[in-house]
């Protein structure tokens, strides 16, 4: 059975910048967000998807919208 994870826009935004490999940095630059408000988001995300690193979120992210097998 597959759990829905309902997102904000934000944390959706955020997760698609991971998944094309952007830095924390880069993701607050282009969201005009700081890197502690990106850092923020990403361990929450991290909570909600049971992962461990960024890696495994930005897969797990790309499984949600049918963009990994």
């Amino acid at each position: 059975m597959k759990i829905e994870i309902r997102l904000t826009e934000k944390e959706q935004d955020i997760l698609d910048l991971l998944s094309t490999g952007k830095s924390n940095k880069e993701i607050a630059s282009e969201l005009n967000i700081t890197v502690n408000t990106v850092r923020h988001y990403l361990r929450i995300l991290s909570r909600m998807f049971q992962c461990s690193n960024r890696t495994e979120l930005a897969i797990k992210n790309l499984q949600r919208v049918g963009k990994v097998i």
